[in-house]
């Protein structure tokens, strides 16, 4: 799944990383993971911790649910029915080729998301579904979103052409999940209301924004179509966002993407009962590892762990094809 971020490809790293700081894994109570995003470090942890992920953004509360839990009984010829459905509705009418200047989606897969889209809702609604089948639904739905998205990854522009994959059709497909007897919780919460539940026993991971780009408006399409409701567009000028940015899009920024309050959230972090604390971040974000390590160092022992990792392609703030990713590691 296209996702800045994303920590697929660093995942043994960070396992090993975390594993090998933890003094007996028997102990551990809870593996939290408190900037789930699209829930790689979760799902590649929840066969040996019991796991609590959490995310700010809507999309990916749902994307963590249908990935994290097991994979419910599902209502017989499901997909059948959601690949045929098509409704010229909000989405249509104002992110896709036909509909109007943003071209986010095709006519045709426009369509495909306002019908899949309300279907799921009213079958929700009407308790045709499960919350259970719901989440697993949304998160197959996402991802086939994804896979058909005129984008380069993020959703806070458009190409100027359908491009070769935008062109495809929308096919909404049952995924598989790894199986697992571990407990999960999913929140759709700020990280730091989390806190108060964390003991000393459980792991608190976090994988924060490295730099000021709030995640809200890279994603707002996503966030719109997970909702029920439909927002007002944002005026800007007297006009019509050109991303069709919704208008209440500044009621939920994140104080991480801010050079003046990060530095205090990771405080919150690094003063948690936890015994244990780990922070993926890069050379580039917008603190500097070694003001983490400090801040990390008044609550306990710091250790620093490094790899070389290809950059996100569409990060344009320099040259260089790599950027250093890191663990801090904050234990008592």
């Amino acid at each position: 799944m296209r996702y800045i971020g994303n920590k697929t490809k660093l995942v043994d790293f960070i396992f090993l990383t975390i594993n090998e700081n933890i003094s007996d894994i028997s102990l551990i109570d809870k593996f939290y993971d408190l900037f789930a995003g699209t829930g790689a470090v979760s799902n590649h942890m929840k066969t040996t911790y019991n796991i609590v992920a959490n995310d700010i953004l809507r999309s990916s509360f749902y994307v963590n649910k249908g990935l994290l839990q097991n994979k419910p009984n599902l209502p017989e010829n499901i997909f059948s029915i959601l690949n045929e459905l098509v409704e010229e509705g909000f989405i249509y009418n104002n992110y896709s080729e036909t509909g109007s200047d943003r071209l986010y989606f095709s006519e045709e897969n426009g369509k495909k998301i306002d019908g899949i889209r309300n279907y799921l809702f009213s079958q929700l609604e009407s308790n045709n579904l499960s919350e259970e089948q719901f989440d697993y639904l949304m998160y197959c739905f996402i991802n086939a979103i994804h896979k058909v998205s005129n984008t380069t990854g993020v959703y806070g522009a458009y190409l100027k052409k359908l491009n070769g994959c935008a062109k495809n059709k929308l096919i909404i497909e049952e995924l598989d999940i790894i199986k697992t007897d571990k407990s999960i919780f999913v929140y759709n919460k700020n990280c730091i209301d989390l806190l108060e539940e964390i003991n000393e026993n459980d792991i608190v991971y976090i994988d924060p924004p490295y730099n000021a780009r709030q995640y809200n408006s890279n994603y707002h399409l996503l966030e719109t179509i997970v909702s029920s409701v439909d927002p007002k567009i944002k005026i800007i000028k007297g006009k019509a966002s050109v991303a069709g940015l919704p208008d209440n899009i500044e009621n939920s920024k994140s104080s991480w993407c801010s050079k003046i309050l990060i530095e205090k959230e990771i405080e919150k972090i690094g003063k948690c009962k936890s015994k244990y604390v780990f922070m993926s971040y890069n050379n580039e974000g917008l603190i500097s590892i070694e003001k983490i390590g400090e801040i990390f160092g008044k609550y306990g022992k710091v250790v620093i762990k490094k790899m070389t990792h290809k950059k996100y392609k569409s990060n344009t703030n320099s040259n260089k094809s790599t950027v250093e990713e890191v663990i801090i590691c904050r234990l008592k």
